[in-house]
């Protein structure tokens, strides 16, 4: 039988890049077993689909997460991406101090409250 995860590989990307903002691909791609290839892809679909900013500091790339959006699944819309970092170690804690320390106006993902990121979607 073939091995399964409850947590998709988008799903633990968005997770180790919560809890560390600085991460690289080889890093997530060595976490997860995977090349980075993959780890790359879907980090920019994350960003295409809103959940990521990327910016880059120096040498390295820094990320950001759109806590409020909501989840992808119509079964589960009525989640935010920070309602479940939360349940990971340092996933939505880590997430929300970075996005404190740029102060309010800087709206992770540029949506500041979870209605607006509903009429979004």
């Amino acid at each position: 039988m073939a091995e399964w995860h409850f947590i998709t590989n988008h799903g633990t990307v968005l997770v180790l890049i919560a809890q560390r903002r600085q991460i690289t691909a080889r890093e997530i791609a060595e976490e997860l077993g995977l090349t980075e290839r993959p780890v790359r892809r879907i980090i920019a679909e994350l960003e295409a689909a809103g959940y990521l900013q990327k910016k880059r500091v120096g040498r390295v790339n820094q990320y950001e997460v759109a806590l409020d959006l909501p989840l992808r699944q119509s079964v589960h819309r009525e989640v935010a991406v920070g309602d479940l970092l939360h349940i990971f170690p340092n996933g939505a804690d880590a997430a929300m101090a970075w996005t404190r320390e740029a102060g309010d106006d800087a709206a992770v993902g540029g949506v500041k409250h979870r209605d607006e990121a509903r009429k979004l979607s």
